[in-house]
């Protein structure tokens, strides 16, 4: 830009010294008057006429780009007031629900919980960067986060605690894609979520239900 900027700048000068010498020339045929002081006079009047054009370019530039640069940063503050908006609802969201939530990021450490898994599990207060393993030592819920972060694919099984009362909770795993795509074309993988449904209620109703139907039909 910079380059064209000074070509047309370059065209310009060269239009108005050669405007200037023909009327200098004109000027000297009809009045008689001395070359010498005649061309010095047009060698001013250019230079300083260049010099105003020149100013006048660079400041419009100027005011250009400040104007570009304003309007990109203000696009900028409201995207990000957006995005960090719509993160805090979704925390908002997800804190308030009464399942337990876990989401790792693409290495398997844990990410983020919300307040109901730290009560469902007694978890410390410090788990972030941490592997589920060391605060959940249940093997199927290792297997299935490692699948869903190498391989996308998501997993539901049920997860007995063995505390008292009996806890069991329905566990759902799911890859989160992300917005880029691998090598193969298929999406790529920045984390995984994990929900904790506390069934224990459901499977002692269930338990009575069969139990209650063993006895009638005895």
């Amino acid at each position: 830009m910079n380059s064209k900027i000074h070509r047309r700048f370059f065209v310009l000068i060269i239009f108005l010294l050669l405007c200037l010498c023909l009327v200098q020339w004109g000027m000297i045929s009809l009045l008689q008057k001395p070359l010498f002081p005649s061309l010095l006079l047009t060698l001013l009047s250019v230079a300083l006429l260049a010099f105003l054009i020149h100013k006048r370019w660079i400041q419009s530039i100027e005011d250009h780009h400040s104007k570009t640069i304003k309007t990109l940063q203000a696009d900028w503050d409201k995207a990000r007031h957006a995005i960090t908006k719509e993160k805090e609802d979704l925390n908002m969201i997800l804190q308030e629900m009464s399942e337990g939530i876990l989401l790792l990021n693409e290495r398997g450490r844990i990410q983020w919980v919300n307040d109901a898994l730290r009560v469902l599990f007694s978890l410390p207060e410090e788990v972030i960067g941490k592997l589920p393993l060391e605060l959940i030592r249940h093997s199927e819920l290792e297997e299935a986060t490692r699948e869903a972060l190498q391989a996308g694919r998501g997993a539901t099984f049920e997860l007995i605690l063995p505390s008292s009362p009996q806890k069991i909770f329905e566990v759902n795993v799911i890859p989160i894609p992300s917005s880029q795509n691998t090598d193969q074309g298929t999406r790529k993988v920045e984390g995984a979520m994990a929900v904790f449904h506390d069934i224990s209620r459901l499977k002692e109703l269930e338990k009575i239900r069969q139990d209650f139907v063993a006895n009638v039909s005895h």
